[in-house]
C-alpha cells in the first residue's frame, strides 16, 4: 500500500485545525449526555469546493491556519481517490479513549499520546499521531489491510461516499495518492473521533453527532518530463577542430518558469543529442533557441523552435522525451574556430557548523563542480 505524501506539512495542519472539533476529550463528555457506546455511526466523504494551494516552503508557517485558497483542482472532481479506514481505538461514555477487542496494535502504539489527549490538544500533535499511525499502517502485514476501503470519484464524479454502521472510536483516515497527467494530488493522513462533537471548534451544540461529514483536502504537485534537444552536423571542416553549438531552453506553466543553456559539441559531422531529464513539468510550454551555431557554421533548420507538449515520465509511467531537432552546416565563408567548457555542479554533502549538522536550507548545501566538455555529458543531471 502507498501511503498519501506529507511534504506539505501545512496542509496537515489545516486539515487537523478542521477536524480538532470532531475530537473527543479523555476527561470528561462535552456535556451531560453520555456516548452512547452502541450506536451505530457514520463518515461521509466528499472533496472540499476549494482545495489548499501550495505554498512555497520559504512561506510557510505552520501553526497558522490562513492560507491561501484558490478556486480548487477541478480535474480532482474526476479522479479516483481511494481511501482506507482503519479503526485505532475503541471510546468509552465519558469520550476516554481505549482498547478494542484483539486489535491493539495501532492503539498500543499511540496509547501514551492518547492519554494526554484534551481540549487544548494541538493540530500539530494530531498531525504526529496521524503521521505515527498511518507509518504502522504501510508496513503492510496484518495492519496493511483497512477495516473499509472506499473510493471517491466513482462511477460518478464529483459525488459524496458514506460509510455507515460504524462503531463509536477513533479512526485513521487514509487517503492515497491520484495522479493525472500532469499533476500528483496528495493528502494528509488524520485521525478523527467518532462521535463528534463542534464544541471546541466555536460551535454551540454540545450534543454528540454520530453522522460526521468530512472534506478531504488535496495538494498538488508537478509531474515532469524529458526534453531532448537533437544537433546534426550534417558536413565538417576537421581542420577547424572541434565546433560548439548552444541552445537556450525557456519552459513556462503557471507560476513555474524554467531556463537553461546546454551545448553540444562536435568533432565530426553526424548527430548528437542532449536529455533534459525530470526537469520540465508535464504540460509547460517550451521554446530551445540555437544561440550559437558554431564559428564556423551556420544553422539549416529554425533557431527558434517549440518543443511538442511535455508528458510526464516518473514512478506512475513513462513516456518518450519531448524532441526537437536542429541542423547545422559548414559556412566556408567564416574560417574560424572555437570550443566550451561547460561546469557541472554536484551537490557534495552540506555544510557543519559548530558541530550541528544545517539541513534543511539551500545555502548550507557544498558544491563540487566538474568540468565537461559539453552538456551531453551530464545527461540531465543535478
Amino acid at each position: 500500500m502507498r501511503r498519501a505524501k506529507t511534504g506539505y506539512r501545512w496542509i496537515a495542519l489545516a486539515a487537523a485545525l478542521a477536524l480538532l472539533g470532531l475530537t473527543a476529550r479523555t476527561e470528561v463528555a462535552y456535556g451531560a449526555v453520555k456516548i452512547e457506546t452502541d450506536k451505530k455511526c457514520s463518515i461521509t466523504f466528499s472533496l472540499n469546493g476549494n482545495y489548499q494551494q501550495k505554498v512555497p516552503e520559504s512561506e510557510q508557517e505552520p501553526e497558522s491556519a490562513e492560507y491561501e485558497k484558490g478556486e480548487g483542482y477541478a480535474e480532482l472532481q474526476e479522479l479516483e481517490i481511494a481511501v482506507d479506514l482503519y479503526q485505532v481505538a475503541a471510546v468509552d461514555v465519558s469520550g476516554t479513549y481505549k482498547a478494542f477487542g484483539s486489535n491493539t496494535t495501532l492503539y498500543d502504539l499511540l496509547a501514551e499520546d492518547l492519554a494526554k489527549v484534551s481540549s487544548a490538544t494541538s493540530a500539530a500533535e494530531w498531525m504526529t499521531m496521524a503521521e505515527k499511525a498511518a507509518a504502522r499502517v504501510e508496513e503492510g502485514g496484518r495492519w496493511g489491510t483497512s477495516l473499509r476501503t472506499i473510493t471517491l470519484n466513482s462511477p460518478v464524479p464529483g459525488q459524496e461516499k458514506t460509510v455507515e454502521n460504524l462503531l463509536p472510536g477513533l479512526y485513521l483516515v487514509v487517503a492515497h495518492e491520484a495522479v493525472s497527467p500532469e499533476y500528483v494530488y496528495t493528502f494528509t493522513p488524520y485521525l478523527i473521533s467518532l462521535p463528534g462533537n463542534d464544541y471546541y471548534s466555536g460551535g454551540d451544540n454540545d450534543e454528540w453527532q454520530y453522522d460526521v461529514n468530512v472534506g478531504l483536502k488535496a495538494s498538488q504537485t508537478n509531474r515532469f518530463g524529458d526534453l531532448l534537444i537533437e544537433k546534426t552536423l550534417d558536413s565538417y571542416n576537421a581542420s577547424l577542430g572541434e565546433t560548439t553549438a548552444v541552445f537556450q531552453i525557456d519552459a513556462v506553466k503557471d507560476e513555474f518558469y524554467y531556463r537553461d543553456v546546454v551545448s553540444i559539441v562536435f568533432s565530426q559531422a553526424g548527430t548528437r543529442s542532449v536529455l533534459v531529464k525530470g526537469r520540465i513539468p508535464a504540460g509547460a510550454a517550451v521554446t530551445v533557441t540555437e544561440v550559437y551555431s558554431g564559428a564556423s557554421y551556420q544553422g539549416i533548420s529554425e533557431l527558434e523552435q517549440t518543443a511538442p507538449p511535455i508528458v510526464a515520465s516518473d514512478e506512475w509511467g513513462t513516456a518518450d522525451a519531448s524532441t526537437v531537432r536542429f541542423v547545422n552546416t559548414y559556412d566556408d565563408d567564416r574560417l574560424s574556430s572555437g570550443t566550451s567548457i561547460v561546469n557541472h555542479f554536484i551537490q557534495d554533502g552540506y555544510y557543519s557548523g559548530e558541530g550541528t549538522d544545517v539541513l534543511d536550507t539551500e545555502n548550507s548545501r557544498v558544491w563540487d563542480v566538474e568540468q565537461l566538455k559539453d552538456s551531453a555529458g551530464q545527461a540531465g543531471e543535478e
